[in-house]
């Protein structure tokens, strides 16, 4: 889901995706998820996106 609450499109997804193989690669991306209060990840903020918990 994008920060504003809208849906995520294909470019965005591609975008976070690609970000998120960068994160992996070089492991400091996952940091940014322990210094930040919203517990975002570099791949989140370079694509404008947050992660959302649905309840069962």
């Amino acid at each position: 889901m994008r920060t504003d609450d809208s849906a995520v499109g294909f470019t965005k997804s591609a975008l976070r995706f690609l970000g998120s193989v960068v994160s992996t690669i070089f492991g400091l991306g996952y940091l940014f998820i322990v210094f930040r209060a919203d517990k975002r990840a570099l791949h989140d903020l370079i694509a404008g996106t947050r992660v959302v918990f649905k309840p069962r």
